[in-house]
């Protein structure tokens, strides 16, 4: 199996061969990334909708060759070094999908006005306080809260969206775009049944806000969880999915993905090995997996063993391990003493992790792509 690593500043580097990885590492399976963005495309074009993938996920240049290939053009990004980047791999059509930073704004007039730039506000006073500044045409949605209680307006105060579209009008520089939502209360659901319900009350609230200001209001969603599950689409003109094109463990256990569409692994190393209390230690922790977990069985998962890598090759685990505690740079598997028996000192175990978007972010310097069988 070959391996084309890609480094920070997504400049090629070199062929591996998994003999040759010596300490964890990220593998993405190309073939997997293609799959899902065609399947997502389809769904946005089955229901007309604009498809507006964000790219915190993968931050890749080989993905987003992908996503071009695919007549994919606009995307959403978390930041204004990540809005750059993208620019300079020839993107022209961005929304900064995080509430904007008024220390940038010397870096937003720097852009050039044929690149169209989306933002995010919540505030008249952040709002008067570009106007006053920008030097070019913006377009700004309304980061609207639905329910997630992160940030944006609260759906049901409608007045506060009244007066952000009031001042808009007499705006030079700032033009209002319409609505933006990301439900993240998605991922806490039970199952694809609870996020379906979840979704469906968002859709609800949001019929009734556009009800009081503008029935043709821009509606951007963009959480993976709902848009992957549902058919529901009703009064939405944008999704903006980010985690689809890699999936994981936790969009596999809300029923949002399959085993087979989940594009990602770690692969960590076995450092240590203690049958007396039947665990083994790979050097793979907090810093590489993130620390982020789910509950199984009672327990915190911070990540699923699925096969084991060594020099005879790939053997497949019958029954998944967990990653059942973190710390910096250990993760700690319990296992039984025939598991144990399997394991060697050096073997890769490949690791499912919870959140691709966070491991793939932790894991940007060493991250490798291939296609598996």
């Amino acid at each position: 199996m070959l391996f084309i690593i890609i480094i920070f500043d997504f400049q090629f580097n070199k062929v591996m061969k998994l003999s040759e990885l010596e300490k964890a590492t990220f593998i993405i399976n190309l073939a997997i990334v293609q799959h899902n963005i065609r399947s997502m495309k389809q769904k946005a074009d089955k229901h007309n909708l604009l498809f507006r993938p964000h790219v915190k996920t993968h931050q890749s240049i080989e993905v987003a060759r992908i996503l071009q290939a695919e007549g994919i053009d606009k995307i959403t990004v978390s930041s204004m070094d990540m809005c750059l980047g993208f620019i300079d791999m020839g993107f022209q059509d961005i929304c900064i999908g995080i509430l904007f930073n008024l220390n940038e704004i010397h870096r937003l007039n720097a852009i050039p006005e044929n690149i169209k730039i989306l933002i995010c506000l919540d505030s008249v006073e952040v709002f008067q306080a570009l106007d006053k500044s920008l030097k070019r045409t913006v377009s700004f949605y309304i980061k609207t809260d639905a329910g997630y209680r992160r940030s944006g307006l609260p759906v049901d105060d409608v007045s506060k969206f009244e007066q952000l579209i009031q001042v808009a009008e007499s705006s030079k520089h700032l033009n209002f775009h319409g609505l933006l939502v990301h439900n993240g209360q998605m991922y806490h659901a039970k199952d694809s049944a609870e996020i379906s319900h979840l979704h469906d009350d968002s859709l609800e609230q949001l019929h009734k806000l556009k009800s009081k200001l503008l029935n043709d209001i821009m509606l951007s969603i963009g959480d993976t969880p709902a848009i992957s599950t549902t058919e529901n689409f009703n009064g939405v003109n944008e999704i903006r999915p980010g985690n689809f094109v890699y999936y994981d463990l936790m969009q596999e256990k809300l029923g949002a993905c399959t085993y087979e569409q989940i594009a990602i692994r770690l692969f960590a190393p076995i450092i240590g090995k203690y049958s007396e209390r039947n665990e083994l230690v790979i050097h793979a922790g907090a810093v590489h997996l993130s620390k982020e977990a789910i509950q199984i069985d009672g327990e915190n998962c911070y990540g699923q063993v699925v096969a084991i890598h060594s020099k005879e090759g790939r053997k497949p685990l019958s029954n998944r391990l967990n990653v059942n505690r973190l710390s910096q740079e250990h993760g700690i598997i319990h296992t039984s003493s025939k598991e144990q028996q399997l394991m060697q000192y050096g073997d890769f175990l490949e690791i499912i992790p919870i959140h691709s978007c966070l491991t793939a972010n932790l894991m940007l310097k060493n991250t490798h792509f291939t296609n598996w069988e």
